[in-house]
Order: structure tokens, then C-alpha cells, then sequence
């Protein structure tokens, strides 16, 4: 039993300090792709941030930091709203969705922002899970930002409340900036951000 117990012991810390330097590197990361976002995210008390693959993601507390249960990725995009998940997963075009009724628009504090809801069943563990994903596509100076919350249909409600919260207290960098220099200025989208992972009418939806 002791000779178990004296190989045992040694697995047992290399273990840990695995998991230690594991933590240490995801740290690491996390902070490298909070310093490179143009914006600076608050959330509910409620909620947490956590690495998802290349990006950071915020999902409620209480649900265990499953993200494809609840999440909510807000970042700058410049590009098409067609490639933002899911709405590229549809292959629509923008013709094609505006007979659809979609975007709607609406307004927050940002003036005029618009508002796609799409539905789709997502394979998860070989099991076909309804998820519904609500992108709201607005500008702050001159730069286009998205905002995405995409959750399991049985917590989208609960949830979407936040959302607000997440629109009224969203910061910019460039405010904090006095002066910014021409090559800071250009146009580009967050690094590393994954674009394709009031409200109205929830006849805005798009079953896949």
C-alpha cells in the first residue's frame, strides 16, 4: 500500500500544477483579447466573462458556464451583417431576409439599430437543441458594432432582460482616448473575435 501511495503522490502534483499553468494561460489570453476589444463590456452582476475558443463570451453564473445554453458576444464588425452566425448559416441575402420581415428596426441608445431574431436547431451532444439568437447591428462613430445573444429557447425569456443592461452600460475605448493618431484610426474588427458561432415582435423568427 505504501509503495501505491509514494507513485501516487507525485501524479497527484504534477496534476495540479498542470491545471495551474492551464489556468495561468487562459488568464493570459483572456486578458490579451479584453486589451485588444474596442469596447469595454459591463455586466449584470449575475453573469461572467469566460474564453470561448478565440473570443470572450458572458453567460449567467447559474447556469453552470454552459455557453451554448446562454451567451452573449458584443464586438465591432465592419463588415456584412451576412456573415455574422447564424445569419450566414441561412445563405439569405439581404433581399432575400427583408421579405421576411427582418431587420426590424428599433431604437436603443444608439439611435436607429437593427434587429435580427433567428431560430435554429443546433446539434449539441447529438441532441437537436432549439436555439434562438438575437443580433442587434448599430453604429457609434462611425464603426458598426454587433451585439449577439443566442440561448436555449427554455432560457432565452428569462434572459433577455439583460440584455438591456448589457446595450445602457456598453463603454468605447475611443472616448476614453483624448487624441488618436491617424494609424490608430483605421477601420478594422475585433481581433480574434468569432463573428459566425424595447423588442418587438417575435414574428421576426426564422425557423432553419
Amino acid at each position: 500500500m505504501k509503495k501505491v501511495f509514494v507513485f501516487i503522490i507525485p501524479i497527484l502534483f504534477l496534476s495540479c500544477g498542470s491545471q495551474k499553468l492551464e489556468k495561468l494561460k487562459s488568464e493570459k489570453k483572456i486578458n490579451k483579447i479584453l486589451e485588444l476589444k474596442s469596447v469595454i463590456i459591463n455586466s449584470p452582476e449575475n453573469w461572467i466573462y469566460k474564453l470561448n475558443h478565440n473570443s470572450i463570451s458572458y453567460t449567467p453564473i447559474d447556469l453552470n458556464d454552459i455557453f451554448y445554453n446562454c451567451m452573449i458576444d458584443i464586438f465591432k464588425f465592419n463588415g456584412s451583417i451576412l456573415e455574422i452566425g447564424p445569419i450566414l448559416q441561412t445563405q439569405k441575402s439581404k433581399e432575400e431576409l427583408m421579405k421576411m420581415g427582418l431587420p426590424i428596426k428599433m431604437q436603443t441608445r444608439f439611435g436607429e439599430t437593427d434587429m435580427y431574431k433567428i431560430t435554429a436547431f443546433n446539434k449539441i451532444y447529438d441532441k437537436p437543441i432549439e436555439t434562438i439568437t438575437l443580433i442587434l447591428h448599430f453604429s457609434y462613430k462611425n464603426e458598426y458594432y454587433v451585439l449577439r445573444y443566442q440561448a436555449n429557447k427554455k432560457y432565452f425569456d428569462k434572459y433577455l432582460k439583460d440584455v438591456d443592461y448589457f446595450i445602457d452600460n456598453l463603454e468605447f475605448k475611443i472616448d476614453k482616448i483624448t487624441q488618436i493618431s491617424p494609424i490608430n484610426s483605421v477601420h478594422h474588427n475585433d481581433t480574434n473575435q468569432t463573428a459566425n458561432h424595447s423588442y418587438t415582435s417575435p414574428s421576426a423568427c426564422v425557423t432553419l
